[in-house]
């Protein structure tokens, strides 16, 4: 009778230290979408589409994962490859990244050649999108968008046109441009730019001022110059400027 006490006591023990374990590693999670949905609750299931998860206010609810808000990176690494996905562990040696088309993989951080988080904008029915080179101006004129810190690039119309452009802080960049019509015997037209640019409304509205100056080397008084102002709605992809 003691023994058949004993073995009863010792199942109940069990199955009660089982179920504190499994209640233990039950972990509770919150999802944001990008509909500005905000959900917190147990994942009960998941699969290459989507996630279901038990929450206390809505009950049992499946969300797309081309909906989430996740902490996203893209890694390249030195040989060329490159990942999308949710950096779940990193140490002093690798990073652990989980990425939708190959599952959990482990990079060493010897081989990651470059890393990068990713905005919602960037992701474009759960696809990832690069961002767009050509955000802070049109083919010619500019818009409410600024270059980021330590971001530059070169630009060339018809030829002749030769345009550089500095970011030298979020807000503020600088630039300087040359026809090189020397090369024809001519005068040479030089300019330098700078801009402002505000966001009032992040991916929103933004609003920019700014000076083009130039001159003509080879000419006397041939000196040139415009103030501007303008605003811009829309995102960095899709926009409309007044000025």
């Amino acid at each position: 009778m003691n023994t058949k006490l004993s073995l009863t006591a010792f199942l109940i023990l069990l199955s009660i230290l089982v179920f504190a374990q499994t209640k233990q590693d039950t972990t509770e999670v919150t999802i944001e979408t990008m509909s500005g949905g905000k959900y917190s609750g147990q994942i009960i299931s998941e699969t290459g589409d989507s996630i279901k998860i038990e929450t206390k206010d809505f009950g049992l609810i499946a969300i797309a994962k081309n909906d989430m808000i996740r902490n996203l990176f893209t890694i390249e690494t030195v040989d060329g490859n490159e990942f999308l996905g949710e950096i779940i562990s990193e140490d002093s040696l690798t990073v652990r990244i989980k990425t939708d088309k190959f599952g959990e993989i482990e990079v060493n951080k010897t081989d990651i050649k470059k890393r990068k988080p990713v905005e919602i904008q960037q992701l474009k029915d759960g696809k990832y999108w690069f961002p767009n080179p050509q955000s802070s101006r049109y083919f010619w004129s500019p818009n409410g968008y600024g270059l980021k810190k330590g971001e530059g690039y070169y630009q060339n119309i018809w030829v002749l046109w030769n345009q550089f452009s500095y970011g030298v802080t979020d807000y503020f960049s600088l630039g300087a441009g040359i026809i090189p019509t020397f090369l024809f015997g001519a005068p040479t037209p030089v300019f330098a730019t700078m801009k402002f640019s505000i966001p009032v409304i992040k991916e929103k509205f933004n609003l920019a001022g700014g000076a083009i100056a130039g001159y003509v080397i080879g000419e006397s008084e041939a000196g040139l110059g415009i103030l501007y102002g303008l605003g811009t709605y829309g995102s960095h992809d899709s926009n409309v400027s007044i000025g």
